[in-house]
């Protein structure tokens, strides 16, 4: 009896040990997920823009696991506090950010098995120090495989533009950091040919018929946005303003249909999305096995 008792005792903790070991997220070493999440004014929990509870800031956790991103570009960020809160919840993250932009900076959120060789402000796109964002410069390996990324956020057209000289203002400024961010494509593919990733809250569409202010990265040859029609997850008609573009190399390693906005609207009650983000988060998953 007693030997049969220790024999169940030893096949529980066996699988027992499985199961946690199994559990344990490794890195899937053919495939790597990159995306972009604007979070809506992430603060520290002291005197926010958008206060937050313990389980608004579970929710956003929840909702970068869902997407299964490996590596991640973050807009509207106060602080180095703020994403401290987020990956509480979040097991084998990290991160990059440079407070340079009051409460809304970028960031860069990535699983540990990520080797940041470098990372910095990218000034450029700060046209009107506290009017504009600068980008953030990433470079990043993993198995082999190497990429530079550069996080934008552009200027919008918001309420805040309430007179028609405000708007096209907007607009130009928009349509001048396209062009910056072109121009750094460009560069670096004649630099050294890295394949390179800008990822980011544009403020607009590819395609956009009025107004357009992002040609300058969609006639770009060496450029591809893989989310180019992509429909926002908050208005039925209206297309996404979050994307994510790539140069040749990697266009030929986006797999195919993989491209995904995380629908937060479904997932979550009204009352949860008001804190959790306005934007849904976009990923595309690449094939690196070679």
């Amino acid at each position: 009896m007693l030997k049969n008792r220790l024999s169940f005792l030893l096949l529980i903790f066996t699988l027992v040990f499985v199961s946690c070991t199994d559990s344990k997220e490794t890195f899937n070493d053919t495939q790597l997920t990159v995306g972009t999440f604007n979070i809506a004014w992430l603060g520290d929990g002291i005197k926010d823009m958008r206060p937050r509870s313990k389980t608004d800031y579970i929710h956003i956790a929840e909702v970068i696991l869902e997407t299964g991103a490996d590596v991640l570009s973050l807009q509207e960020i106060e602080n180095d506090d703020a994403l401290d809160i987020i990956i509480t919840n979040l097991d084998g993250f990290d991160y990059k950010i440079f407070e340079v932009s009051g409460s809304m900076n970028i960031a860069l959120l990535y699983k540990d098995f990520i080797n940041i060789e470098d990372c910095s402000v990218y000034y450029p796109l700060m046209l009107i120090e506290g009017r504009h964002r600068p980008g953030l410069y990433t470079e990043f390996s993993v198995n082999g495989f190497r990429c530079k990324m550069l996080g934008v956020h552009f200027k919008s057209t918001s309420r805040y533009d309430d007179t028609e000289e405000l708007r096209v203002k907007s607009r130009q400024e928009r349509s001048e950091q396209a062009e910056i961010a072109s121009l750094w494509a460009d560069s670096v593919l004649q630099a050294d040919n890295i394949p390179i990733i800008i990822a980011g809250d544009f403020n607009d569409y590819p395609g956009r018929i009025n107004d357009y202010t992002l040609s300058a990265l969609s006639e770009n040859d060496s450029l591809t946005f893989l989310t180019e029609g992509m429909k926002s997850c908050k208005f039925e008609y209206g297309y996404s303003i979050d994307h994510i573009a790539v140069s040749p190399k990697l266009k030929t390693m986006y797999m195919d249909a993989s491209r995904r906005c995380y629908d937060i609207y479904s997932a979550y009650s009204d009352v949860d999305v008001a804190k959790i983000s306005d934007h849904c988060p976009v990923t595309v998953n690449l094939d690196i096995s070679n």
